[in-house]
């Protein structure tokens, strides 16, 4: 298995009428169960607006009398403050029994401005670990973990 410092995306951008991107991630199911009991794989940047966002993978046990978790994140990265921004953010995981994508849901992610550092972040899914990765998991096709986000940048009204 390669090792990397950040996980590669795929990107398809349009930027009108309005900023939008289409960006698949893809794991593999060994990098997948390499994270317990708590690791973190980050994606590579990529660009919406100007605005850097990555994805975050990770398994957490957040409460010791409860299962680990893997949860899957949208995340903004910004040095500086920035005006708030509103994200539509449909997503979607190819499934072993459709073989497509399917879609899970359409949300507006707000972003809003803080100290600095890394900004925001908005949970798209949250599996519990052991019904994840087993054996003849739904979430992994042909051994890789599949997700495609589709992206709008909206102002935001606060």
């Amino acid at each position: 298995m390669r090792a990397y410092k950040s996980k590669p995306v795929k990107v398809i951008d349009i930027q009108l009428p309005k900023p939008y991107c289409i960006v698949y991630f893809a794991l593999e199911n060994e990098e997948c169960a390499s994270l317990f009991p708590e690791g973190s794989i980050y994606s590579e940047l990529f660009y919406l607006g100007g605005n850097a966002f990555y994805f975050r993978v990770d398994c957490k046990n957040f409460m010791e009398a409860f299962p680990h978790y893997c949860n899957i994140y949208l995340c903004l990265e910004l040095e500086d403050a920035f005006d708030p921004i509103g994200v539509e953010c449909d997503y979607a995981m190819r499934g072993r029994a459709e073989g497509r994508f399917v879609k899970e849901r359409r949300v507006i992610i707000p972003f809003c401005s803080s100290s600095g550092g890394r900004i925001g972040s908005h949970g798209l899914y949250g599996f519990e670990w052991s019904s994840f990765i087993e054996e003849n998991s739904t979430y992994f096709v042909d051994g890789m973990l599949q997700l495609k986000v589709e992206l709008t940048l909206n102002t935001l009204q606060l």
